[in-house]
């Protein structure tokens, strides 16, 4: 055996090549991420995602929201009164007002409307009205239910504000306030039956 020979087979047999192998995954580890995850959740949308409920774009804040929403308490009735207007007259008498031609008749610019005072359309609306009116010189013969039962004295106060003061039928008359109502309401608290216009236009306005 030559030096050569004799260095080479003095040197130590090579490592064995290292092979890749998967181990399992704790289970433990995937169930305890499940419940993290699941509380995580739950946690979140019982906060809304720290959003309030309340505010929405493009306002970042209940406070923001505040400061922007009227605060006068005409602006607020009014506004109330244009909510109630949407959900119990417009189906009759339309969302512009103009009513419907031959059934229903006007509230913009009806001259039952454009009175000094409210009194006579608080009754209207209180207990309704029967048959045949006169409505800016048009005939209708028509009923309109009555509210007292189905409205409080302020959201007939608020309603009957909205379509005297609405400025997009030029109407700038005064407002009604729900001592109005009540006021009328309680003088009239035998009523059963809706008026006639005949019945109405007897009485003042004021």
């Amino acid at each position: 055996m030559n030096a050569d020979t004799q260095k080479f087979s003095s040197l130590p047999p090579e490592a064995a090549e290292p092979k890749a192998a998967a181990g399992a995954f704790p289970i433990w580890v995937i169930v305890a991420l499940a419940v993290v995850a699941y509380f995580g959740t739950v946690k979140f949308d019982e906060s809304d995602g720290g959003f309030s409920a309340q505010v929405f774009a493009p306002y970042v804040s209940t406070k923001q929201l505040e400061d922007f929403l009227p605060k006068d308490p005409e602006r607020i009735a009014f506004l109330e009164g244009r909510k109630l207007y949407s959900q119990n007259c417009a189906a009759c008498h339309q969302a512009s007002g103009l009513g419907s031609p031959g059934q229903f008749p006007p509230l913009a610019g009806s001259d039952w409307v454009k009175t000094e005072g409210p009194n006579r359309i608080i009754r209207l609306v209180l207990h309704g009205i029967q048959g045949p009116i006169k409505v800016n010189g048009l005939d209708f013969n028509n009923a309109m239910v009555p509210w007292k039962d189905n409205m409080t004295d302020q959201q007939i106060a608020s309603v009957i504000s909205y379509v005297r003061r609405n400025k997009d039928w030029n109407h700038t008359f005064s407002a009604v306030t729900p001592d109005q109502v009540k006021k009328i309401r309680d003088t009239e608290k035998s009523r059963t039956a809706p008026w006639s216009a005949e019945e109405l236009l007897k009485l003042s306005d004021k």
